[in-house]
């Protein structure tokens, strides 16, 4: 059971316009008087932080997970895997991701 990426992914070496797009934006963005040229993520996260702080649940939980890190997901086993040697459990389990 390898991790990571099927052998010869490239989807990693493609570019991420998106981001670019977004990062572009952001060091463009300037609206007088209000936001300072590539001031606008510290805008973005002043904001959040008042929202945060007039007890706006969503902003909190995105302070929490930027902060801290998103909660570890609890994984359920659906599988009952006995009393396996070790062996048994790790091919039990490369049945079951293929």
């Amino acid at each position: 059971m390898a991790g990571g990426a099927p052998l010869n992914n490239t989807n990693a070496t493609k570019g991420k316009p998106w981001r670019d797009a977004i990062t572009w934006a952001l060091e463009n963005y300037e609206k007088e008087g209000v936001v300072a040229r590539n001031m606008a993520l510290r805008a973005i996260a002043t904001k959040l932080v008042e929202q945060a702080l007039d007890g706006k649940l969503d902003s909190q939980k995105e302070l929490g997970d930027r902060i801290e890190g998103k909660p570890q997901q609890a994984i359920a086993l659906t599988h009952d895997l006995g009393d396996l040697s070790l062996e048994e459990l790790r091919a039990e389990l490369d049945s079951i991701d293929e």
